[in-house]
């Protein structure tokens, strides 16, 4: 199907720049901005006056609750509601149940995404310690090799580790129970 968004106010985050624009899009890939390309049939044309047009957005912290609690959501029902609401790509953080520190789950996550998940890019994002524990360092390497993007320990906290990839560190106001140095 060929479509034509006409009058959407264009976000071009390549170029930093939102101004009024058209899009055409030929079997759901852009062919043009602005001007409609020369042979081109408009099937479908949508108005997107006053409305934004942008790439489609990421959630760098999507809690899939699959693993682990799939009767609360899961990879199916999380994806859906993602693409509903623009979001292309996720990313699942480490504190699953099982937490993401073996290739096992990593494998789990992407057959469940290949029988759910088909509309939404799910990228799993490796635990940096076994368990969250944050004492025993995962197999980092294995993890990448099955499709880890990044590392994290999640929620759980942790003192910052020299490595080569990249490590995702929350930051969470302390608990009360922790006190923390003045001056």
């Amino acid at each position: 199907m060929n479509l034509q968004i006409k009058n959407g106010r264009l976000i071009d985050p390549l170029n930093g720049s939102i101004e009024p624009s058209d899009l055409f899009v030929a079997e759901g890939v852009i062919q043009a901005r602005g001007e409609k390309p020369e042979g081109m049939q408009v099937d479908h044309v949508i108005d997107a006056s006053n409305q934004y047009v942008m790439p489609g957005l990421i959630d760098c912290q999507a809690r899939m609750r699959d693993p682990g609690q799939p009767e609360k959501a899961n990879i199916e029902s999380e994806t859906l509601a993602a693409v509903s609401n623009g979001i292309t790509s996720v990313c699942i953080p480490p504190d699953t149940q099982p937490p993401i520190d073996n290739s096992a789950t990593v494998e789990l996550i992407h057959h469940r995404t290949e029988l759910y998940g088909s509309q939404v890019h799910v990228y799993p994002i490796g635990a940096l310690t076994r368990g969250l524990g944050g004492e025993q360092l995962s197999n980092m390497a294995s993890l990448q090799g099955n499709g880890c993007i990044a590392f994290s320990n999640a929620l759980k906290a942790m003192q910052p580790l020299p490595c080569r990839l990249p490590i995702l560190l929350s930051c969470s106001p302390p608990s009360p129970r922790v006190r923390a140095p003045m001056g």
